[in-house]
């Protein structure tokens, strides 16, 4: 990536997972944003910033994007508003309640309303940030499949009329646009270059 960039790449772990000392919450973005204020301060001949993150880390770079905490953003298969609706979340499969609840830090995996409650302050509709796109909107790429299990269609459709987006539902792919990711990467890196050149 740092090849294909020509630029300098940090590889974080969101809030809740990995070696991120703080649990999951909608203000996760916090979290990010003190990162790439560090960064901004350790290389301070770096001119703009961008983010890539996939699936919970694509609901995190459009967030990052709709803050304009970052100046370009892909998020491959992100999660942004319908996806943390009651009858979406009812609907997640393959562990992904546990997943979840592991990143919050509790000790059990929730129960249904539980998880229900707790998904629904991500939304990034109820927290107002797809009232007002701004005067100058960073440049966001987001896509997914037509057939992810976990993430509805809306939740990259909702951003197709943002200015400097470009949203993609890719045929025959599944969360993430797994399936495809070998011939979409190379696209959004080259995207991505372009918009931090």
């Amino acid at each position: 990536m740092a090849q294909m960039l020509r630029a300098q790449v940090a590889v974080v772990d969101m809030a809740g997972t990995g070696e991120s000392p703080v649990a999951n919450g909608p203000d996760g973005d916090l979290y990010l944003a003190g990162v790439l204020d560090w960064l901004r301060r350790r290389f301070p001949q770096t001119r703009r910033a961008g983010a890539i993150g996939v699936s919970f880390g694509g609901h995190w770079t459009t967030k990052l994007a709709l803050t304009g905490r970052v100046d370009a953003a892909v998020s491959i298969g992100g999660l942004v508003a319908d996806a943390f609706e009651a009858e979406n979340v009812a609907r997640l499969r393959f562990g992904m309640p546990g997943i979840f609840g592991n990143s919050l830090h509790l000790d059990t995996e929730p129960s249904l309303p539980e998880i229900i409650s707790a998904m629904e302050s991500f939304s990034l509709r109820r927290q107002g940030l797809l009232d007002d796109w701004g005067a100058h909107p960073a440049a966001l790429l987001s896509f997914n499949g037509t057939d992810d299990p976990h993430v509805p269609q809306t939740d990259t459709t909702i951003l197709a009329d943002r200015p400097n987006t470009i949203t993609r539902l890719v045929p025959e792919a599944t969360h993430c646009a797994a399936e495809k990711l070998g011939e979409l990467m190379p696209w959004a890196l080259d995207w991505l270059g372009k918009e931090l050149g």
